[in-house]
This record gives structure tokens, sequence and C-alpha cells, in this order.
């Protein structure tokens, strides 16, 4: 049904697009009614999957999707033969059979783990939010007299995406420990749909997946896939609007409009990190509306600001509802967080939540370049000799393609994008210990590797 729905919204685009715009529709279609449900006080299993039948049933309305035209896109380097020759297809047929038999031998070995095994939020907050929601049928959030005490103001789009897995089993929690699987699932089909629509062939999309599942934390190394948590559903969600953006710069309308603003919605309702990784986003987000805006002759830049308000509307009807209750209950959308703006103080908020009063934590003490080039243990033993130099090359040389190109501009912000949300991390997140909370970034250098190799690759060719 929600494949049906991105057929629909995306009548032009490839299939793997479709694949990742399918998987946030299906989560909207959950996340947005349980989220009203729990708001009146009427969340239950019932409920909740009943309103789900409804949306499936109105899709039955949508016309068949149109097939894919296989329209290039104009922010990539242009098509990539993707014809591969025998004994390439017999590596990657290698390579693929090796890292799937990794997968299923990690989901094997941990697959009676209990809750808070894998991640120490799943027990923490995470699935105990899920079993309050479950006895009261509200959105009342846990509150603790020790320890993390913010946990009442978190967006909540990721355990409402658990209790619907633990609607569909009851009274097994199976599925909802688990619930981080489909989510890094498909990140790997969003790095994939990211690479060709950058223009890189089949071979190049099928190789930056396999390098992002090779980041041991989140797939093999303790992995975060079998947890409850919402680090790697977020990183989807970051995926997916990237990739949203890049097809708005390709046929701008507001049919993409809605593509774009569904994974941002679910991004900011999914974790406060949402909020500051929007930031870099939204930049992304308006070069694509601009380079559509420009390739108009002469430029509809009033067209471009109606996509705009429409996809902000959609992205806060799917994820704004979290900011609006801390409004109206707090005085502040961010609350805790106090927001300032040039030293001003706009919303009050708690004094210990802030990046000042942070940095006396020794849980914040972190050497950037160290973490990054030391924690095998945490992005595994070829990070540092590919995704990290990837990571750094990439927006020089997308920089360099810009000058001589304007609507490659686009693609130098998206290969920066890395590069920032590991530095928001750095200076905006207080929890250093893991890679968890930029999970996004291995898996754009991943594409950013594959396409420096293209482009070497075609540079060759040109010589």
């Amino acid at each position: 049904t929600a494949a049906r729905v991105a057929g629909v919204l995306l009548p032009e685009a490839g299939w793997l697009a479709r694949a990742v715009i399918a998987f946030e529709v299906a989560v909207a279609v959950v996340v947005v009614p349980a989220t009203w449900l729990g708001h009146f006080g009427h969340l239950s299993p019932r409920a909740l999957l009943f309103w789900v039948v409804v949306a499936f049933l109105l899709t039955r309305l949508f016309a068949a999707p149109a097939p894919a035209s296989g329209v290039a896109s104009p922010v990539g380097i242009g098509a990539i033969p993707s014809r591969l020759e025998k004994g390439e297809r017999f590596l990657l047929a290698i390579a693929v059979w090796a890292f799937l038999t990794l997968l299923a031998a990690t989901m094997i070995r941990y697959r009676y783990a209990a809750p808070g095994e894998i991640h120490y939020d799943d027990s923490s907050y995470h699935l105990p939010a899920v079993a309050a929601w479950w006895s009261f049928g509200d959105l009342r959030m846990m509150k603790f007299p020790v320890g993390d005490t913010v946990m009442m103001f978190f967006p909540i789009a990721g355990e409402l995406f658990s209790f619907f897995l633990l609607s569909l089993v009851s009274p097994s929690d199976f599925l909802a420990r688990w619930s981080e699987l489909p989510f890094a699932v498909f990140s790997l089909v969003g790095v994939a749909a990211l690479a060709v629509q950058l223009g890189l062939g089949r071979r190049s999309a099928l190789l930056a997946a396999l390098f992002f599942g090779l980041t041991r934390r989140f797939f093999v190394n303790g992995p975060l896939m079998l947890s409850a948590g919402t680090d790697l559903a977020t990183a989807f969600h970051v995926l997916a609007t990237v990739l949203a953006a890049l097809l708005l710069a390709e046929r701008p309308g507001w049919r993409r409009a809605i593509v774009a603003g569904l994974p941002l919605g679910l991004l900011i309702g999914t974790k406060y990190t949402g909020v500051l990784f929007s930031a870099p986003l939204g930049i992304l987000l308006l070069s694509c509306l601009a380079a559509g805006a420009w390739r108009e002759k002469p430029a509809r830049w009033g067209r471009a600001l109606t996509l705009l308000a429409l996809l902000s509307a959609v992205a806060l009807i799917v994820g704004g509802y979290t900011y609006l209750r801390n409004t109206v209950t707090a005085g502040n959308p961010l609350f805790p967080v106090p927001v300032k703006l040039l030293g001003r103080v706009l919303f009050p908020g708690w004094p210990s939540v802030n990046p000042e009063a942070w940095k006396a934590d020794p849980v914040h003490a972190l050497e950037p370049w160290g973490f990054l080039w030391k924690r095998i243990d945490l992005f595994g033993p070829i990070f540092r000799v590919t995704l990290l130099p990837a990571a750094l090359l990439a927006p020089l040389v997308a920089i360099v393609l810009a000058l001589r190109r304007r609507e490659r501009l686009v693609t130098a912000i998206l290969m920066a994008l890395p590069i920032a949300l590991y530095v928001e991390f750095v200076f905006l997140m207080n929890d250093h210990r893991e890679n968890r909370y930029f999970a996004a970034a291995p898996a754009l250098a991943s594409v950013a590797l594959f396409w420096l190799l293209a482009r070497a690759g075609k540079g060759a060719q040109n010589a």
C-alpha cells in the first residue's frame, strides 16, 4: 500500500527511491494516527490497527503508479554504465553473500538478548514508554527521580513505531525489541538509492551500501540494528530527506514537496538531534528548490516559495506534535533546552541542559580526530582508510566542480553533510561515548567514496 502511494507521488523515480519513500509513508501512516489517538487518550492496539486499515483502504483510491522513466538527475555526474562483467558479478555475489551471512550470524547470536543488553536506553525509557502507553492509552512520558530527567519532553515517533510492532504480535515483545531493524535495512537501501540518484551505477550503489553495512556498532559489533532505539531511524530519515531533496531538484512539483516534507517531519519527530540535523538539511533543501527554480526560463521563484511552504507544512504535521505540546505545557518547543539567539534567551529552559554546562561533564570529553581514527570498535578497521578520507575529500572536489557548473552546488552541499553532522555532534551534543548520534554521516560518506571513484574514473576516460 505504501509502495502504491510512493508510486503516485514519484511516478518518474526509480524503484530504489520509491522503496525508500514507501517505507517513510508506512511509518507516517503508523505515527500520525497513533499520535492523535494518544493525545486524546484512546491509544490502544485495536484503535491503532483500525486506523492503519482505514489508511490501507483509502490508498485503494489511488491510481496505479506509472512506470519509471529513467530520467537522469541534473545534480549528479551523469549515467555510469552499469553492465557488469562476469568476473565482477561473481565478486559482487561473493561480497553480498558474505555480508548477508555476517548479518544472519549476528541476528542468530543476539536473538535471545534481553532488552537493554545491546542498547542501555531500551530498558531505560524506549520500551518502558511503550509499556506506559499500553497500560494507560495516552502519551504520558517517563519521569525518573534520578538519572536523565529530560525524557518526558522527547519526540516520540520511534517509540510509537515500537508500539505498533508490539500491537501486531502482542503479548510477545520480540518485534518491538528489534524496532530498529527495519530502519537499518532501509538505511542500506537509502544509501544505494542516493548513489543511483547521483548517477552512479548499480555496482557502486551496492558497494556503497555494503561499506556502510560494515560500520561495526550499527550492524555487527553489539549491533544497534537489533535494539529498540531511535538512532538508526534518525539516520534513515536523514538519508530519505537527502534523497527527497535531490528528487525535488530534479523535478520540482507539489508531489515531490510532500515527499521531501515527510522524512523531514519524521526526523524531527523522532529525536531532538533531528532538529540539529534539520539545519544543514534545510540548506540542502533550499539549494535544491533554488536549483529547480533556476532551470526554468524565466526562473520561477514564486513556485519555489510555495513548494517550501508545502514542504514545511507537511513536516510540521507529521513531526511537530511534541514541540507543540512542549510549547503549550512549558512555553518552549525545545524544553528543557534553552533557546538563544544572538546571546538573548528566547525560550528559557533548564540551566543544566546546554553545551556550556556539558563541558564540565567527563562524558563530554572528546578528541575530535582521535575519536574517528582510534575507535575501531565503533567504525571498523577499514573506516579510517576509506570513508574518513572520502568524507574529507569529497566536499573539496565537489566545490571545485561547482565553480564550473552552477547546478552542482547541490552536490557540494550534499558532500559536506558528513562533516556538518559530525561538527554538530562534537559541539552541540553532550554524550560522546558512541557514534550512534551521527549514524547518517558514515552512510553519506559511503556515497561520497564511490562518487569520488566515479569522478576519478570519468576524469581518466576524458584524459
